[in-house]
């Protein structure tokens, strides 16, 4: 294990102790990606079920103005909230929100909420994506920042691609709905 730290730590010029720190935090950006990746397959799938594509940009124009409603009571809870305990949070809503959803489309065939689904992804992946880069900013120096952004990123892009696979994967066994419930499972128990 030392040897290929070191090699690692050689490859991406990292100092000592730094991948060790870092590791979580990657492990955390691939999966916040990979599962905004799938909600948003599954978004698309089960809006174009129910609307035509020519209401696509309503769909995504509502998405920008519910995210500025949004964006600024969490922003507030961020200084009344410890980091922590907001993404904890955020993240166990998320996931009871999937939930919900998923209820909602098993069992009932409501059109308003495939919309409804579709403006709250969208919102989801702009606070945990944002989620992710503030933590990065808390735990790594300006130095460590720049050595450590572009792995980051490169755990971002793994993700995106693992997430289409996933959600492809799950679709054709399960359903589209089923994906959900997958990633409500896992949103529920982030890292600590």
């Amino acid at each position: 294990m030392d040897k290929s730290a070191s090699f690692i730590n050689r490859v991406f010029n990292l100092r000592s102790g730094e991948l060790v720190r870092g590791l979580p935090l990657f492990g955390y950006y691939l999966l916040v990606i990979t599962f905004y990746m799938m909600a948003r397959v599954a978004r698309d799938a089960i809006f174009l079920d129910s609307f035509n594509r020519e209401q696509l940009p309503y769909a995504d124009m509502s998405v920008a103005i519910v995210a500025a409603f949004i964006l600024a009571p969490y922003i507030r809870a961020g200084y009344k909230v410890s980091l922590r305990n907001l993404q904890m949070g955020s993240l166990l809503f998320f996931a009871l929100n999937l939930v919900a959803f998923w209820w909602g489309f098993h069992f009932h065939k409501w059109t308003g909420l495939a919309a409804a689904f579709y403006v709250w992804v969208g919102v989801c992946g702009i606070l945990m994506v944002g989620q992710v880069w503030t933590l990065a900013n808390f735990v790594w120096t300006t130095r460590e920042a720049k050595r450590l952004f572009a792995i980051l990123g490169s755990c971002g892009i793994v993700g995106g691609i693992a997430g289409g696979f996933l959600a492809k994967w799950i679709a054709e066994r399960a359903g589209t709905d089923a994906t959900l419930l997958f990633m409500s499972a896992f949103w529920s128990s982030p890292p600590s």
